[in-house]
């Protein structure tokens, strides 16, 4: 299974060889799962629309500036998708989950026509 997703939260369970593509705000949970695999959800066409009807980014004057000032989006830094936490394995080092290769964080896809 592979899942794409932008969220403030996300709190995966009995779950079991999944891809998972992520922006998200706090550090991901997973709880008796095998196999999972996540992946930056970062860049693609339309992802300021989507992080908007997400209620993730604010539209503001504040957050073009930065943006301008930057020469990026302000809340890329903000995406904890590797920072997860299994809560089978408190010690820190769990064999549950793992990051997608580098080359594979990559998701090429457009939101522009659901959006528009």
């Amino acid at each position: 299974c592979t899942i794409f997703v932008a969220c403030r939260q996300i709190r995966v369970h009995n779950s079991s060889d999944t891809s998972i593509y992520l922006f998200v705000l706090s550090k991901p949970v997973i709880e008796d799962c095998k196999n999972i695999r996540f992946g930056s959800l970062n860049d693609f066409e339309g992802r300021e629309k989507f992080l908007i009807s997400c209620g993730i980014e604010e539209k503001t004057e504040q957050n073009k500036e930065a943006q301008l000032e930057e020469n990026s989006h302000c809340t890329l830094s903000l995406n904890k998708w590797d920072q997860v936490l299994d809560f089978n394995s408190p010690s820190g080092m769990s064999p549950n989950w793992h990051k997608l290769e580098a080359h594979t964080t990559y998701v090429d896809f457009s939101l522009s026509k659901q959006l528009a």
